[in-house]
C-alpha cells in the first residue's frame, strides 16, 4: 500500500480512494481481523479515524479479501486482458493453510510409500494438494540414491 517514506496525506488519500473502490472487501476485513466497524471512520466521537484506518489496512494479511480484491483489479492481474476474471480464491494462502496442504501431501506419500513396500501393485503415488498461482503440481521423482538414503530398503525394491 503505502511506501514508508509517503506523507501522511497520501496514505489518508490512497485509504479513502480505496476504501470508493473496495467499500465492500474493506468492510469484511475489518470486522473480520480487527472486529470494528468502517461506519466508526464516519460517526462523531469514534475512536476509528481516517489514519488508524490506514494503517489497519496496510497491515492486512495478504489472504484477505481487500488484498484479493485489489490484486484482481490490477492490471498486471492473469486473466484481466481477456475473459473472466481471476477467482477470487486463487489468491496467496496464509502460512497455516500451506503448512496444511504440505502436512497432506506428507501424510499421502507417507501412506503411498507404505503401501509401496507392503504391496506387489503399489499403484501411482497421489497427487499433491493444488497449492494457488501454481496451476497442477508435480511431484519429482527421487533417484535411487535419494531413496536409499530416505530407507536402504525402498532401493532394493525399486531397483530394475
Amino acid at each position: 500500500m503505502r511506501a514508508e517514506g509517503q506523507p501522511v496525506g497520501a496514505k489518508i488519500a490512497e485509504t479513502t480512494a480505496l476504501i470508493g473502490a473496495f467499500a465492500g472487501p474493506v468492510e469484511a476485513d475489518l470486522q473480520r481481523y480487527y472486529g470494528t466497524d468502517l461506519l466508526d471512520v464516519y460517526r462523531p466521537g469514534a475512536a476509528l479515524s481516517l489514519r488508524k484506518l490506514a494503517v489497519l489496512v496496510m497491515y492486512l494479511p495478504p489472504e484477505s479479501a481487500t488484498a484479493t480484491a485489489v490484486r484482481n483489479a490490477s492490471a498486471d492481474a492473469p486473466g484481466r486482458e481477456a475473459g473472466p476474471k481471476p477467482d477470487p480464491a486463487e489468491g496467496p494462502w496464509s502460512v497455516t493453510q500451506m503448512l496444511a496442504a504440505d502436512l497432506i501431501d506428507e501424510v499421502r506419500m507417507l501412506r503411498h510409500e507404505y503401501r509401496s513396500v507392503n504391496s506387489d501393485q503399489p499403484g501411482p503415488p497421489p497427487e499433491p494438494v493444488p497449492r494457488p498461482g501454481t496451476g497442477k503440481a508435480k511431484r519429482r521423482a527421487l533417484t535411487v540414491a535419494e531413496r536409499a538414503r530416505l530407507d536402504p530398503r525402498m532401493r532394493a525394491a525399486h531397483d530394475v
